[in-house]
């Protein structure tokens, strides 16, 4: 199992002018705290006019694989453009799925044929969240961003999500594995996040043995189940001690996420890569206890 890290948790750095995006001093971060592979974050990447954005684009990709490289990191998951939706045929939308689908060709040229982690965008009309028509959506939009890393040379996860907002479709097992039995094809698999499971007060036991046929890749952090904290592991309350021993039995073995940018983010930068090395060890200390 390969411990790793978002670069949502490093890329967003304090300066005299006040936080500043700079995905590659994230990465450098990264591994200057012993991490050895990144999940590198396209979320942040598009807003604010920032490099996702622009029409150089895959330049910049490729000087972060560059970066990537230099430092002797691989990136072997990411995560997509993220956005809500009412009207797939609005404007703003039309940008956004832009942004996604430049999120999965950037990625394989960030990594050899990595995860590309999406959330499952959910569709409502006049009387709300509309499952039926949410459903015909999906098909249609993981069809395409199948298309796409099929060509490009990556592969398409569904991430499980908790509702509030617009987020209603993925918010547990049945309907991430819905998706992947209608798609039916390996290009797909599931990302779980440990801590959107924890705010639905999922039972993650249950939901890892469910989905474990299509388990690729993980977020993993904490809360409370209150807020969407992104804590580190055991400063919230998701059951760790109950949830460790079932990876084993379902047999995972692919990433060990972390995806824990609040926390990180209230840390002076001074101290950023003392914390970074403390997950670090944390992150090998759990390792340790799947594999026990």
């Amino acid at each position: 199992m390969k411990l790793s890290i978002s670069t949502c948790a490093t890329e967003l750095q304090i300066t005299p002018e006040g936080q500043v995006f700079d995905a590659a001093a994230g990465i450098r971060q990264a591994a200057e705290a012993g991490f050895q592979y990144v999940d590198f974050n396209f979320a942040k990447a598009a807003k604010f006019s920032r490099p996702l954005a622009k029409d150089n684009w895959r330049d910049w990709a490729k000087q972060m694989r560059e970066v990537a490289d230099a430092c002797g990191v691989t990136i072997e998951q990411t995560h997509a453009h993220w956005f809500y939706i009412a009207d797939e045929n609005s404007l703003d939308v039309a940008a956004d799925m832009e942004y996604l689908h430049r999120s999965v060709e950037a990625s394989a040229i960030l990594g050899d044929c990595p995860w590309v982690v999406t959330h499952p965008l959910s569709l409502a009309d006049s009387l709300g969240y509309n499952k039926a028509r949410t459903k015909e959506f999906l098909k249609k939009l993981y069809g395409e961003l199948g298309e796409i890393a099929s060509r490009c040379g990556a592969k398409i996860a569904a991430e499980n999500l908790f509702t509030g907002g617009m987020r209603y479709f993925g918010c547990n097992a049945d309907d991430l594995c819905w998706l992947m039995e209608t798609l039916n094809d390996p290009i797909f698999g599931i990302c779980w996040d440990f801590g959107h499971a924890n705010k639905m007060g999922l039972d993650q036991a249950a939901s890892l043995h469910q989905i474990a046929p299509y388990l690729r890749v993980t977020h993993v952090h904490d809360n409370k189940a209150v807020f969407d904290d992104h804590f580190f592991p055991y400063f919230g309350n998701v059951p760790w001690k109950k949830i460790l021993p079932e990876i084993k039995k379902i047999g995972y073995n692919g990433n060990w996420n972390f995806e824990t940018h609040v926390t990180y983010h209230t840390i002076p930068q001074t101290m950023r890569i003392s914390a970074l090395r403390f997950l670090h060890d944390l992150g090998e200390d759990m390792i340790k206890q799947i594999q026990a």
